[in-house]
């Protein structure tokens, strides 16, 4: 016979396993994977077509961490607007663009990581020759409730340039 306590407990035990979410399945990962990867690129042509100032509010979470180079890391998506609407950085008048080399999908589906190259074109003000800056980054996303992926931490950091395996597809 089990005493009142044990009831309650069993009780408590299956309402509270009836609230944790199925796992998704290796196919349903596999296209959250495939989500992540056309926001990266959407999100890469907004950049290059609206500023990269712009691009970063529009596909932001409202509670964002961005690891900034040399600076403070910005927090929050105020912040971000506020810093967009300076851009004392000059990232109107040069183009960002990158593309995602690996994606990894959290196990329930909701959260992923891409990492990959960045490419910053701009004129030398110096010189003013064309010039490119290489990097790498990474980026976090989380689905939000409409559906949609903010990135919620992002972070880069420059490289000295193409790899040779890279310069050969370039000139393929």
């Amino acid at each position: 016979m089990k005493t009142t306590g044990q009831k309650i407990m069993i009780v408590f035990l299956a309402i509270l396993s009836s609230c944790v979410a199925p796992k998704p399945s290796p196919e349903a990962l596999e296209k959250v994977k495939q989500e992540i990867i056309d926001v990266e690129k959407a999100f890469s042509d907004y950049s290059e077509k609206n500023g990269f100032s712009k691009a970063l509010v529009e596909y932001a979470a409202d509670d964002l961490i961005k690891l900034n180079h040399l600076q403070y890391a910005t927090i929050g998506k105020e912040k971000l607007l506020k810093e967009a609407e300076e851009d004392s950085t000059g990232h109107s008048q040069a183009t960002l663009t990158w593309k995602p080399l690996k994606v990894r999908v959290a196990e329930a589906g909701d959260m992923a990581t891409a990492f990959g190259d960045w490419y910053y074109k701009f004129k030398s003000p110096t010189t003013s020759a064309d010039s490119t800056l290489y990097g790498n980054y990474v980026t976090v996303w989380v689905k939000q409730k409409d559906g949609s992926w903010k990135f919620f931490v992002d972070a880069g950091n420059p490289t000295p340039g193409p790899t040779t395996d890279e310069m050969l597809k370039l000139l393929q």
